[in-house]
């Protein structure tokens, strides 16, 4: 918590609405052996602990890909499925 950034607090709206506390600035996401340094908006509550906006989708040229329910990264570089409403704590 040290590292946030509370400037940047709010309500996140979408179906319902969560506090924003506010925003981590760098953080090292590692997915598949690769590192993305990712900024972070952190919620309140324990159902979302963060948002990966579309300004990371975008930074890390990520595509939604529906049909095959996965996210590729660096244009296809990396891929990762989705998780089922089975897999999500």
């Amino acid at each position: 918590m040290k590292l946030l950034d509370t400037r940047y607090h709010g309500t996140a709206i979408g179906i319902g609405t969560q506090k924003i506390l506010g925003r981590i600035h760098a953080v090292n996401m590692e997915i598949q052996d690769k590192i993305f340094v990712c900024s972070l908006v952190v919620l309140e509550g324990n159902k979302v602990d963060f948002l990966f906006g579309l300004d990371n989708l975008k930074r890390h040229l990520c595509n939604i890909d529906l049909v095959q329910n996965m996210l590729h990264m660096r244009n296809g570089e990396i891929s990762v499925p989705f998780l089922s409403e089975g897999e999500i704590k």
